[in-house]
């Protein structure tokens, strides 16, 4: 997929010291995901930090939302009238602002310092979720088809 959107010979990948990955000595980010039948990532060819999470939705968050979140997410969650699909977004995108920082999921705020722009994408029961600069143009792909 890299090759594809790029002129890339051959890439050497690395990781930085928390474990992100990049491309040695290319203007190029990514980031990769995946969860139970889905794979999803997300390519800046001008270098900007990208982070992509994705989770299927329906999963009970209350507990985890009370032990580990902050209240903002508390605030969030109780206020939803889809408590699946809101776990879902406030899950999706901690792990991808920990994923666009490549900090590290170290604390459960949802108090994001650097700025971003989270962009979701719902597919049934997949919740995709990408941070990214804010001024950044996110597409998303599905199967090779171009769909936002």
């Amino acid at each position: 997929m890299l090759s594809s959107l790029t002129d890339i010979k051959k890439a050497v990948l690395r990781r930085s010291e928390n474990g992100k990955p990049y491309i040695e000595n290319e203007k190029i980010s990514f980031n990769l995901t995946h969860t139970e039948g889905a794979v999803a990532c997300i390519v800046d060819t001008e270098g900007g930090d990208v982070g992509i999470d994705c989770e299927r939705i329906g999963r009970d968050g209350q507990k985890i939302i009370e032990r580990f979140f902050d209240e903002k997410a508390k605030r969030r969650y109780a206020d939803s009238c889809d408590k699946a699909l809101e776990f879902a977004r406030i899950w999706t995108e901690k792990e991808s602002y920990v994923k666009f920082t490549g900090t590290g999921l170290s604390d459960y705020s949802t108090v994001y310092p650097l700025p971003c722009k989270f962009t979701h994408l719902k597919d049934g029961d997949l919740l995709v979720t990408a941070c990214t600069l804010p001024d950044s143009a996110v597409r998303v792909w599905q199967n090779d088809e171009d769909i936002q």
